[in-house]
C-alpha cells in the first residue's frame, strides 16, 4: 500500500502487507480480525515518522499506553513489533505490526490514537487463546477456555480468565480478579503494580477449600483446580474466600479479608487490616491471626442484621451470633469494631479502640485505652449506651460526617436526644473527655474533665464548663464558652464569640495557611489583662517580624481605628473600639491591607505586647 502524498489511512487487511505512508500525517491501523481468517499476519510499516504519523488502536478498543507496551517487542533488527492474538477454531493466531526503524523504547503515547469511548463493556472470549481489552469503562472480561490474556486497562474492571493458563492485567482502577475454582482452571498469572488501585482476588462461589497468600510471588496452589502467580508481593489488597475452610493471608498493605462460609483462617500481617463478616447466614468458626505489630485492625460486621456480640479482649471461642463463632489469636491485637443493624454489644480491650455501633440499640464499652465512639447520625441509629469508667483513658464521641445538627452533653448520664436519629446514654457523667461535631449547627457541652470540643463546620455552640478545656469552633460563626479552668478557645474561620470566663484563658487566631478575610472577626467578650493571652499563628500572620516563641514587639496601640495604618506595626490595637487589626504590609498609606480580626468587649481596655504569644 502506497499512501504517497497527503494524510493517508492505511489498513492492510488479511495477509502479510507492506505499508508505505509517504509524506503527510499518515494513520496505520492495528487490525482486528475474527475467526473467519486463519493466518499469522505480519504487516510492515516502512516509513513511520514520529511527530507526524500515528498508529490507530481504536479497532481493538485499546485505551492505555501501558497495554501497548506489554504487547510490543523487537525483532533481531531492533524494529518494534506490536503483537495481538485473534480467535480461530484450531490454533493460536497472531496479527503483528512491524514498525521499521523504530525501537520499542522510542514509542510514546503520542504515537498512537487510543480508544476514547467510555463504555462499561462485557467481553467474552472463546475456547481458544484470546486477547481481550477493557478500555476506559468499568468492564467485565471473561476469557473462557484457552490461554487468554485479559487487559482491564482503565476503570474498575472484573477479570475472570476461566479455564486455561491465563494472564490477567488489571491496569489502573480498583480491579477484581475472579476465580470459580470448583473445576480445573489451570495456572493463572496476575500482573499488577503499586499504582494499580485497590485490587481484590475473589474466590466466592468456590466450594472447596482455598489457600491464598497475597504476599508471595512464587507459584502457589490455591486448591487442586487452580494455581496462581502474583507479579509482586504487595500489589493486591483484598481477598474473598468461598464456602470451604479457607486460609487467606494478607501482605504489608491495608488488606480486607472476607472468609465467607466455612471455618476460615484469616491473617492480615502488617498494615491496617479489616476482617469483614456478613453474618446473616451460617459462616462457621473463623480464626483471626494478628500480632501487636500488625497495624491498626478492624472487625467489620456492617450489613449484619441480627444482633452481634463481640469482645476484642478475649482469645477464647466467642459466639458472635447464631451464624458465626470467632477466635482471636491474642487479646490486644484488634483495635476497632463495627456493628450491624441489630442490637449489638461491642467491647474493646486495652488498645485505643474505635467502636461503631451502626443501627440498632447498641452497647459500646471501650475498656482501657483512649477510645473513640463514632456515630454517623444521618439516618436512624437507635438508642445506644456507652459504658466507660474514670480509669478508661481519654475517650471521644465523634460525629464527623454527620450533616444533621447534634446536641451532646458529656456531663449527663440520662438518656439524651442527640438528634432525631440517635439517642445516647452515658454510663457516668464524667468519663468521656472529648467530642467532635459534624457539619450541622451543633451544640457540644463538656463536663468537669479537661475536654476537647471540636465543632467542625456549621454555626456551633461549645461549652467547656469545668476543667482546662480546648474549644475549637472550626468553620462557621461559632460561640465558645470556657467556664472555669484555664481554657483554650480557637474560633477558626468565621465570626465567632469567645468567652473564657474564669481562669487563665488563651484565645487563638489561626486560619488555613496565610491570612485571609475568611478568618472573620471574633469577639472576645471578657479579656483579662495580665492573665489571659492572645495566640497568633505565625503561619497566618506571616508579616509579623517576630518569630515563634519571641515577645511580640511588632505591635502598636492607637487611640482610634483611623490611625491604624499610620504606623509600621503589623499588629495594631485601637483603644476606642477595642479592635485588633492586622496591618498586613506595614504600609503607612495602604489602607487596603488593613484587616480587623478581633474585637474585645471590655470597656476601656488597653493591650500590650505581653498579652500576646506567637505560635506556629
Amino acid at each position: 500500500l502506497f499512501g504517497e502524498q497527503g494524510d493517508d489511512k492505511l489498513s492492510g487487511g488479511y495477509g502479510n502487507d507492506t505499508l508505505y505512508g509517504g509524506t503527510g500525517n499518515d494513520l496505520f491501523v492495528l487490525e482486528n480480525f475474527n475467526s473467519s481468517v486463519g493466518a499469522k499476519n505480519l504487516d510492515i510499516v516502512t516509513d513511520f515518522q514520529k511527530g507526524a504519523d500515528k498508529i490507530d488502536l481504536r479497532t481493538l478498543g485499546i485505551s492505555d499506553f501501558n497495554t501497548i507496551s506489554l504487547l510490543t517487542s523487537e525483532d533481531t533488527d531492533n524494529n518494534a513489533i506490536i503483537s495481538t492474538r485473534y480467535n480461530f477454531y484450531n490454533g493460536d493466531y497472531y496479527y503483528r505490526l512491524q514498525i521499521n526503524g523504530i525501537r520499542k523504547s522510542q514509542l510514546q503515547a503520542s504515537d498512537f490514537i487510543f480508544n476514547s469511548a467510555v463504555i462499561n463493556d462485557t467481553i467474552s472470549g472463546t475456547a481458544n487463546n484470546d486477547d481481550l481489552f477493557g478500555g476506559l469503562g468499568n468492564d467485565s472480561l471473561l476469557g473462557n477456555s484457552g490461554n487468554d490474556r485479559l487487559f482491564g486497562e482503565q476503570g474498575n474492571d472484573r477479570l475472570e480468565g476461566g479455564e486455561g493458563n491465563d494472564t490477567l492485567y488489571g491496569g489502573t482502577g480498583n480491579d477484581t480478579y475472579s476465580f470459580l475454582a470448583n473445576s480445573a482452571l489451570g495456572t493463572d498469572t496476575i500482573i499488577e503494580s503499586t499504582t494499580g488501585g485497590t485490587d481484590t482476588i475473589n474466590l466466592s462461589g468456590t466450594t472447596s477449600a482455598v489457600n491464598l497468600n497475597l504476599g508471595v510471588t512464587t507459584l502457589q496452589t490455591i486448591n487442586s483446580n487452580l494455581k496462581l502467580i502474583l507479579s509482586a508481593n504487595n500489589v493486591i489488597e483484598n481477598a474473598t474466600g468461598g464456602t470451604g475452610n479457607d486460609s487467606l493471608t494478607g501482605n504489608t498493605l491495608n488488606n480486607t479479608l472476607i472468609g465467607g462460609g466455612g471455618n476460615d483462617r484469616l491473617q492480615g500481617l502488617a498494615g491496617n487490616d479489616t476482617y469483614s463478616f456478613l453474618a446473616n447466614s451460617a459462616l462457621g468458626t473463623d480464626t483471626i491471626i494478628e500480632t501487636t505489630t500488625g497495624g491498626t485492625d478492624t472487625i467489620n460486621l456492617s450489613g449484619t442484621t441480627s444482633a452481634v456480640n463481640l469482645n476484642l479482649g478475649v482469645t477464647t471461642l466467642q459466639t458472635i451470633n447464631s451464624n458465626l463463632k470467632l477466635i482471636l489469636s491474642a487479646n490486644n491485637v484488634i483495635e476497632n469494631a463495627t456493628g450491624g443493624t441489630g442490637n449489638d454489644s461491642l467491647t474493646g480491650n486495652t488498645l485505643n479502640n474505635t467502636l461503631i455501633g451502626g443501627g440498632g440499640n447498641d452497647t459500646l464499652s471501650g475498656g482501657t485505652g483512649n477510645d473513640t465512639y463514632s456515630f454517623l447520625a444521618n439516618s436512624a441509629l437507635g438508642t445506644d449506651t456507652i459504658i466507660e469508667s474514670t480509669t478508661g483513658g481519654t475517650d471521644t464521641i465523634n460525629f464527623s460526617g454527620t450533616t444533621v445538627a447534634v446536641n451532646l452533653n458529656l456531663g449527663s448520664n440520662t438518656s439524651q436526644t442527640v438528634n432525631s436519629n440517635l439517642k445516647l446514654i452515658l454510663s457516668a457523667n464524667n468519663v468521656i473527655e472529648n467530642a467532635t461535631g459534624g457539619t450541622g449547627n451543633d451544640s457540644l457541652t463538656g463536663n468537669t474533665l479537661n475536654n476537647t470540643l471540636i465543632g467542625g463546620d456549621g454555626n456551633d455552640q461549645l461549652q467547656g464548663l469545668e476543667g482546662n478545656d480546648n474549644l475549637q469552633g472550626g468553620n462557621g460563626n461559632d460561640t465558645l464558652t470556657g467556664g472555669t479552668g484555664d481554657d483554650l478557645l480557637w474560633g477558626g474561620l468565621g465570626n465567632d464569640v469567645l468567652t473564657g470566663n474564669a481562669g487563665k484563658d488563651k484565645y487563638q487566631f489561626q486560619g488555613n495557611g496565610v491570612f485571609s478575610t475568611s478568618l472573620g472577626v471574633d469577639l472576645i467578650t471578657q479579656f483579662e489583662v495580665g492573665q489571659d493571652k492572645i495566640l497568633l499563628s505565625k503561619t497566618t500572620f506571616n508579616a509579623v517580624s517576630n518569630n515563634v516563641g519571641q515577645p511580640l514587639t511588632d505591635f502598636a496601640v492607637v487611640s482610634e481605628d483611623r490611625f491604624v495604618n499610620a504606623n509600621n506595626a503589623h499588629i495594631v490595637f485601637s483603644r476606642s473600639t477595642g479592635s485588633l487589626f492586622y496591618n498586613q504590609d506595614g504600609n503607612l498609606l495602604d489602607a487596603g491591607k488593613v484587616f480587623k480580626f478581633a474585637s474585645l468587649g471590655n470597656p476601656n481596655i488597653t493591650l500590650s505586647s505581653s498579652d500576646f504569644s506567637l505560635i506556629a
